[in-house]
């Protein structure tokens, strides 16, 4: 591949809010600068996002095994991927007829794909999950492998391994599109020992480079995660921080019968309940072996289906204003504490995602960064909060930068279809625990026949 070639891919992204499907041409210059040509969003339709939501609590009871739900319900599975695929075919097609390069000039479309489970081998092989005597790790069931059979071969008798699942055919997306397709990034890198994600931390030191030193970017989606960069490039990591807009769009559409709680408007009738807080810090985010999955250590990422509000009588009894106020400052909590993890800490903070948008979130948020704590014994006890003050930090959305915010995971899915052309790795051991940096993903093209429709890192029976 040369060198000083420009480069046009689409990245499509559909994350586990379900409510649309974002679509983002991207530009690739040689110098590494990017430009987003044109966007489109197409919205998810209920009955899809709650099939999904179905396929999802599934797999949790199935621990992954996704050949055996499969096997039971064909019908429902194919109907749901392929009308998945078409919605998806749909977006591309309406995104290139406002492309300002033809569709000659696509190198490749980056797809995710839907992730319907996680189980990453911060789970598997924590001391957290395992006894001390245990220190295996990802690799010691996948090795360096990158295919299908041995992959199984690998997986066979282990009670307790890592996975990954994104529902999605590459190959139907090529045909249905006409364009090559770059898919199942995910894999590459938990077969090499990784988290499977998160897979932010180098497309955000692309953007980075024209931002002082050191950086974080804290993009908020369902989970939120964060990206480090160091004073130097060499420097570069990131992990899950947490649940941040799934709780508060639950509760939105439980109790408002809404999407989500349109710039946190019910939330600002409400006040954080240092309880509630307690008990979400303890219980709601658990490894199906129960314990509090918070404590993990980084690189570490999160399956949403870990994601349990407390069933104590507290949460039952309180208000949806209370209960969204708490969740707000409960989202922003957890991005605040990952700053503990850093050295030195960061001068640039940006934000990016759509949880931003909410207000109460980012100003709980940046109160948190000025040392305005609420009344919680177990914050005014943590003198991290007390230093942070001191810190000059500077913090804004990508938009604010003058960079698109909006579509960032969709064209970070373009970054990650670019680098498999030209074989850049796109992970490394300080951002996902990999044991050696690594490319990711697979290519198809229209007619190739290739009959994957989920993640070869999968759980396979």
């Amino acid at each position: 591949m040369e060198k000083e070639k420009v480069f046009h891919c689409i990245g499509i992204m559909t994350g586990n809010s379900l409510d649309a499907a974002d679509i983002v041409l991207t530009r690739f210059y040689p110098n590494g600068r990017m430009a987003a040509l044109a966007f489109e969003s197409i919205d998810i339709p209920a009955q899809m996002g709650d099939d999904f939501r179905f396929l999802k609590e599934e797999m949790r009871k199935m621990d992954g095994d996704i050949s055996g739900f499969i096997r039971q319900n064909t019908l429902f599975f194919q109907n749901l991927h392929d009308s998945y695929i078409k919605l998806a075919a749909k977006g591309v097609q309406n995104l290139l007829l406002k492309a300002p390069v033809g569709k000659e000039e696509i190198d490749a479309v980056g797809f995710h794909g839907q992730t319907c489970a996680h189980k990453p081998p911060s789970l598997c092989f924590s001391s957290l999950s395992l006894p001390k005597e245990e220190n295996k790790t990802a690799a010691d069931f996948f090795g360096n492998s990158t295919t299908v059979h041995s992959l199984e071969k690998s997986l066979k008798g282990c009670p307790n391994h890592p996975y990954t699942l994104q529902i999605g055919s590459g190959q139907m997306l090529a045909d249905e599109t006409g364009l090559p397709v770059v898919f199942d990034f995910r894999s590459d890198d938990m077969m090499n020992g990784g988290e499977g994600a998160p897979l932010a931390p180098l497309h955000t030191k692309h953007l980075a480079a024209g931002f002082k030193k050191p950086s974080l970017f804290i993009n908020a989606g369902n989970t939120g995660n964060v990206s480090y960069i160091g004073e130097k490039d060499d420097i570069l990591s990131g992990w899950d921080t947490g649940p941040f807009n799934h709780f508060l769009d639950k509760i939105a559409r439980e109790r408002l019968l809404q999407p989500y709680d349109k710039n946190g408007q019910t939330a600002l009738k409400g006040k954080i309940v240092p309880g509630l807080l307690e008990l979400l810090m303890q219980k709601s985010v658990q490894t199906p072996n129960g314990e509090n999955a918070l404590l993990l250590p980084p690189p570490r990422s999160f399956d949403p289906a870990w994601y349990k509000l407390p069933k104590d009588e507290a949460f039952q009894n309180a208000s949806t204003e209370d209960l969204l106020r708490t969740l707000c400052f409960f989202s922003a909590l957890l991005c605040a504490l990952s700053l503990k993890e850093m050295n030195p800490l960061p001068a640039v903070i940006l934000l990016s995602g759509g949880g931003w948008k909410n207000k109460v979130v980012r100003q709980d948020f940046e109160n948190l960064l000025s040392g305005k704590i609420p009344e919680i014994d177990f914050l005014k006890k943590d003198p991290f909060f007390s230093t942070l003050p001191q810190r000059d930090f500077s913090v804004q959305t990508l938009d604010e930068a003058g960079i698109s915010g909006q579509y960032t995971e969709a064209r970070l899915m373009a970054d990650c279809a670019k680098c498999f052309l030209t074989k850049e790795p796109f992970t490394f051991p300080k951002t996902t625990g990999c044991k050696t940096p690594t490319v990711l993903g697979k290519i198809v093209f229209p007619g190739s026949k290739d009959k994957q429709v989920y993640s070869r890192a999968a759980q396979i029976e």
